[in-house]
């Protein structure tokens, strides 16, 4: 392998030195962190003699053997030729481990560990990036580890530019309540600018655009097979407790071609609310309050034409799409709330397929084609997941500190005396006879 020259810059990590002392009542953490500054402080006697104990002058903790300052940058950097192999390049760890003499176990185990470390130093940094949410567009979708019966999932939230937002483990039961956890942990301000969100068929993204607002326009990429290439256009209207739901269902090529009149299928759908926020019969004080929190809109009359038909409730239009304008034009059946939900994606998926491709796509840039897998504690699997994400955007190592030396004796190993010895000759046979100095 080739080392690159700005190895520092991709993995700046620092290792500082960590020992142990330890009696009969006592037990204490000692680092220190002036390799220079070590001088000899006696011996420490041991089973099979003793060792020269070291002092450190600055900050006065004792060390039992001396760490040379070759052999510590020796390690550094081959920890970070590991690293480079792990995280950069994404080599096998079975094939990196058998590389440098290390135990599989062991290093997965220094993997972990190191993930977790950087994950508890940069929090912030891996968790919740600033954005500017360009175009005021956001992609979600979840992704898995594992095989199809048994596996952890995550959540996902990329901008256009394929940036990442914010990611969250979640779970099939109550996918709705996770999924808003974790979107409504990003900064208010990237949320302010949400204009349209793109996500897949399922409903949990649904409940999560009706608790915004009711400005977002919501695209939903069917990925059925029966209904391959759907593409379903939603946006909410409250009116009292209720909502009303306006759907345009499309093709995910609508705005490919060029100057066209475009076919679709539309629907407005009630969704019903609670008057009343209490079960059984409301009340005299929870009836004033439902009328002072509903009755002040004038809704009731809407809700009538809605019940009565005079609202028309589905059929088929026809609009005109103009890619050099950005223009989308009325035609026959159509109305001025289609244009409105159609125009602001003709300039934003012009000559493009209206698909989540983008978050999928970095779905797989992230998990590398299957490296990441499933693990057995589902925090430390979002902990990787992020780690991950932060490396395929920046191409580089988040700041980390390490203590202590947890692969010194694989990397590091002592060299074995040299035993000065002569040749000598009897008999016609040749044996090897050492020196007194040997073994004084």
């Amino acid at each position: 392998m080739t080392i690159p020259a700005d190895l520092d810059e991709r993995i700046p990590i620092q290792i500082l030195l960590g020992h142990k002392i330890r009696r009969k009542n006592f037990q204490q953490n000692i680092k220190c962190d002036h390799p220079y500054n070590l001088v000899k402080d006696g011996f420490n006697e041991i089973k099979n003699g003793r060792k020269q104990r070291y002092k450190c002058n600055k900050c006065d903790s004792r060390l039992e053997q001396k760490v040379l300052i070759a052999e510590q940058e020796k390690y550094v950097k081959k920890i970070k030729e590991i690293f480079y192999e792990l995280f950069i390049l994404k080599f096998p760890l079975s094939g990196v481990a058998k590389q440098y003499g290390i135990p599989q176990p062991k290093l997965s185990t220094f993997k972990k560990r190191v993930i977790r470390e950087a994950y508890s130093q940069n929090r912030d940094v891996l968790e919740r990036p600033t954005r500017r949410l360009p175009e005021g567009i956001m992609f979600a979708d979840e992704t898995y580890f594992g095989s199809r019966k048994n596996y952890n999932s995550e959540v996902e939230f990329v901008s256009n530019n394929s940036e990442f937002i914010a990611a969250g483990p979640v779970e099939k039961k109550n996918l709705d309540w996770y999924i808003k956890d974790v979107f409504f942990e990003i900064n208010e301000s990237v949320q302010r600018r949400l204009k349209v969100f793109v996500s897949d068929g399922g409903d949990a993204y649904k409940s999560l655009i009706k608790s915004i607002g009711e400005d977002i326009i919501h695209i939903q990429q069917i990925h059925d097979p029966r209904r391959l290439g759907t593409v379903l256009i939603n946006k909410y209207e409250r009116f009292g407790p209720h909502w009303l739901h306006y759907q345009i269902k499309t093709n995910w090529k609508a705005f490919c071609s060029g100057k066209h009149e475009l076919t679709f299928d539309w629907s407005i759908k009630l969704i019903r609310g609670k008057m009343y926020s209490v079960r059984g019969r409301p009340n005299k004080s929870k009836i004033q309050e439902a009328w002072r929190q509903w009755c002040g809109t004038r809704w009731r009359q809407k809700y009538e034409k809605y019940k009565s038909h005079v609202i028309p409730q589905n059929d088929t239009a026809k609009v005109f799409v103009n890619p050099e304008t950005n223009k989308v034009s009325l035609r026959a059946d159509s109305r001025k709330w289609m244009i409105k939900m159609l125009t602001p994606l003709l300039k934003i998926f012009k000559g493009k397929h209206v698909t989540s491709n983008i978050v999928e796509g970095k779905h797989s840039q992230i998990k590398s084609h299957g490296l990441l897998r499933k693990q057995q504690d589902p925090i430390y699997q979002h902990q990787e997941f992020v780690f991950r994400a932060f490396i395929t955007e920046h191409g580089h190592l988040p700041q980390i500190t390490l203590h202590g030396r947890y692969l010194w004796k694989y990397l590091i190993k002592p060299k074995k005396k040299e035993i000065k010895s002569y040749n000598l000759w009897s008999n016609g046979c040749r044996f090897t006879q050492s020196s007194l100095m040997a073994f004084v």
